[in-house]
């Protein structure tokens, strides 16, 4: 017994002070080597062994524990008194297995999608956490619902915002990610006018895109942004995904725009009341690409361009937004 008392203390001593010893028991992670040295699991290992090899021999009671602080003797105590409890698995790694099996399928990883900030172009981090886990919940890798949405959306709908959320394109369509909804539907006021459809998104000027809030609606309705009339629209489209496979085209009827889309440089024509502060909220929410200091100097000369190549409809409804209607003209 000697002979085992002394191999346990000479390995907890040489555990800390012998490289090699540590990179063969624990690999050459620094982190885990660390372990390795602050807690001698391994030697815990070998007492293990030698008390259940001898739980029947007398020579049981003349193991002893190591002297050194790598040893835990709290540790050994409590296993002695509960007679060296069976072992139970901390983590259950069936279910993580299977989720980070599904996680790293191409299929299941969303595209990372790009807005722009002003001059630059930057990730939206946001959204791609939000799609990857709307994938992982189609995926059934997630045992829970996610929050509800406040507009019961269409499948066709629904499938399509687990794919992109949120998509703008080259045609001035836009449509609303999920985490635009609720704020582009009160701006534009669709609950007040048409509360039983949701606006999914516009064409950059005089229309929105609306549908019924029905699971099995497919039909979208290209209304004017000041008239939400459904007997009446501009234009009705039957089948989103169809419309989605045309590149989301609007098409015009007798060679006329059927938008009437107005499209004009935008100008100051009013000093806000807030001052510089009221020039800092139109810069931001026209995401205007001068300095506050430049757009301050415009301003002493009203009236001033603001823009280029805007709809009298955006215009008005981010003025509306920003509650400074009657400071902007579109010429």
């Amino acid at each position: 017994m000697d002979g085992v008392n002394c191999g346990l203390q000479e390995l907890c001593d040489l555990m800390g002070k012998c490289k090699w010893i540590n990179e063969h028991i624990y690999g050459l992670d620094k982190d885990i080597q660390t372990l390795g040295k602050m807690v001698a699991i391994f030697i815990h290992g070998l007492y293990h062994i030698a008390m259940k090899f001898l739980e029947d021999s007398p020579l049981l009671d003349k193991i002893k524990m190591p002297e050194h602080k790598s040893f835990i003797k709290e540790y050994e105590e409590f296993n002695i008194e509960k007679n060296f409890p069976e072992p139970h698995n901390l983590i259950n790694f069936d279910p993580i297995a299977k989720f980070i099996n599904l996680s790293i399928k191409t299929e299941m990883i969303p595209e990372v999608s790009f807005s722009k900030s002003g001059r630059m172009y930057v990730n939206d981090g946001k959204r791609f956490e939000k799609r990857l886990f709307a994938n992982l919940q189609k995926s059934k890798a997630l045992p829970f619902e996610l929050k509800e949405e406040k507009y019961k959306l269409p499948a066709v709908y629904r499938e399509f915002i687990c794919k992109y959320d949120g998509l703008s394109l080259e045609n001035g369509c836009t449509f609303y990610s999920l985490e635009e909804l609720d704020a582009m539907n009160k701006d534009l006021q669709v609950n007040i006018y048409q509360p039983d459809t949701v606006a999914v998104g516009d064409d950059g000027g005089d229309l929105v895109f609306l549908m019924k809030q029905e699971k099995e609606a497919k039909t979208v309705y290209l209304v004017d942004a000041g008239d939400y009339d459904l007997e009446s629209p501009y234009q009705i489209i039957p089948d989103f995904n169809k419309w989605m496979e045309k590149g989301f085209e609007i098409e015009d009827i007798d060679g006329e725009d059927i938008r009437g889309v107005d499209y004009g440089d935008l100008y100051l024509i009013k000093m806000p009341k807030e001052g510089v502060k009221g020039l800092v909220t139109i810069k931001r929410a026209f995401n205007l690409e001068i300095s506050t200091g430049e757009l301050l100097q415009n301003s002493k000369s009203l009236p001033t361009k603001l823009l280029s190549n805007i709809t009298s409809s955006k215009a008005n409804i981010i003025a509306e937004k920003i509650g400074m209607p009657g400071l902007f003209e579109i010429r």
